[in-house]
């Protein structure tokens, strides 16, 4: 019992360590299949990855090729563009040299003087025609600032005709020299602004008008001796006709008298042309105006529509004159001749406008001017001959044939005569449908 029990056990130890031998070696088995298999997994990983990461390699290298390609043939054409904006840039070059170099041609042999200085108020250019006119040198000048130049000066009393920053209007105005011999210059003065309306310079244009000058005195003093030479027989004949008309020499025919009446009529319009001759000359000489004193437009209006109220009534115009509730304040006027430019006015109304047409007056006050309108309904001016309206001796072609003995200069003297008293004259007319001139005074 005991040996089968012994022999049992060790039959069951033996199986027991064979089975153990078994699975230790199936163990060792698997564990070297798994490591080779693991082994294998793993070079497959690899060769996957490796072949991701060739294949990305290769695809860069190919955008890097593709890039490379665009990039030359970018690069061909910046050179070629770049070759053709330099080209561009010397033939612009070329050009403004050569308009530069044409422009100050220009200049250099420009027959008036130009001046021209920066938004500092400095001297950049004197032309030689400068120089010459105002007997300086540009070198002396060129780049100061116009504060530092000296008062005694000629240069100085050139820009000191106008104030800084006037307005980009040119303005126009003269100054006579007396040294080194005397001369007369038109100086037009131009402030340039850019579009943005930043001031940029100033430049200035002198014009020698000394020859010009001279001739307009010598034709005013021969225009003033004329006058003055012809007023007395003038007058005298004006008296002689008159008595005859007046009876005083004896009895006339009918016949007698008519043609005296003409020949009186005519010497009346020789005597107003006389007058205007006369008038125009101290005009130029600047002596027109002499008595001032406080006067009432009102009152100088009532004197002038007085002396026409015969012609009034005789072409059966209508007539008004409108006036403010208030009574105007005096004016300090030279009456005589303000009296004149009225009647200037009133005139050509009454003449233009035909019989039982209209023509009022009207007299008014605002912001410190005194207004005064002569609107008719007559004739009219044509658009062509307005902006001549003023000249003297200008006579417009439907007036001459209206009224073919006028001189041209009621106008002329009439805006001299407002203008003299710091005032503006103005005009609106429409080819037959009449005219409206006013003109404007300050009150003080």
């Amino acid at each position: 019992m005991k040996n089968k029990f012994s022999s049992e056990n060790l039959f069951g130890s033996t199986f027991r360590l064979v089975a153990l031998s078994a699975l230790v070696l199936a163990v060792i088995l698997s564990l070297n299949l798994f490591n080779q298999l693991k082994k294998e997994i793993t070079v497959s990983i690899l060769n996957v990855w490796a072949v991701i990461v060739l294949s990305i390699l290769f695809s860069s290298m190919g955008v890097i090729l593709i890039a490379k390609d665009i990039l030359l043939t970018q690069s061909k054409e910046i050179r070629e563009t770049n070759k053709e904006l330099k080209n561009l840039a010397k033939s612009l070059r070329k050009k403004v040299k050569g308009k530069t170099k044409e422009l100050s041609t220009i200049i250099e042999n420009f027959t008036d003087g130009l001046i021209m200085t920066d938004s500092y108020h400095r001297i950049r250019l004197i032309n030689p025609s400068a120089e010459r006119i105002l007997n300086i040198n540009k070198k002396d000048f060129i780049g100061k600032n116009i504060d530092s130049i000296s008062k005694e000066s000629i240069l100085s009393e050139v820009f000191y005709l106008f104030k800084k920053f006037t307005s980009p209007i040119p303005k126009t105005k003269y100054l006579t020299i007396k040294k080194p011999k005397e001369k007369v210059l038109e100086v037009t003065n131009i402030d340039i602004y850019h579009p943005s309306d930043k001031y940029i310079g100033n430049l200035k244009i002198i014009h020698d008008v000394t020859r010009e000058k001279f001739i307009e005195k010598l034709k005013s003093e021969f225009i003033s001796i004329a006058a003055h030479q012809l007023r007395t027989p003038l007058s005298t004949i004006k008296w002689t006709f008159r008595m005859f008309l007046d009876g005083e020499l004896g009895k006339l025919s009918p016949e007698q008298i008519k043609f005296l009446k003409n020949s009186y009529k005519a010497n009346e319009q020789m005597i107003a042309l006389v007058d205007d001759l006369l008038n125009v000359s101290k005009i130029e000489e600047g002596k027109f105006l002499a008595k001032f004193s406080p006067q009432s437009i009102e009152d100088l209006i009532e004197e002038v529509i007085q002396e026409r109220k015969v012609v009034l009534d005789k072409k059966n115009i209508t007539f008004k004159f409108i006036k403010p509730e208030d009574r105007l304040p005096k004016i300090k006027v030279d009456a005589e001749k303000l009296k004149l430019a009225i009647s200037n006015i009133l005139d050509n109304a009454i003449k233009y406008t035909p019989s039982n047409g209209k023509i009022s007056i009207c007299i008014s006050k605002k912001d410190g001017w005194i207004k005064v309108e002569v609107e008719d309904n007559g004739i009219g001016i044509p658009k062509k001959e307005k902006s001549r309206i003023f000249e003297k001796f200008f006579r417009g072609k439907k007036a001459a044939l209206k009224d073919p003995y006028g001189t041209g200069l009621g106008l002329f003297i009439t805006k001299n005569i407002i203008e003299a008293h710091r005032g503006k004259i103005y005009f609106e007319s429409k080819e037959g449908e009449g005219s409206t001139f006013w003109f404007e005074l300050p009150i003080s």
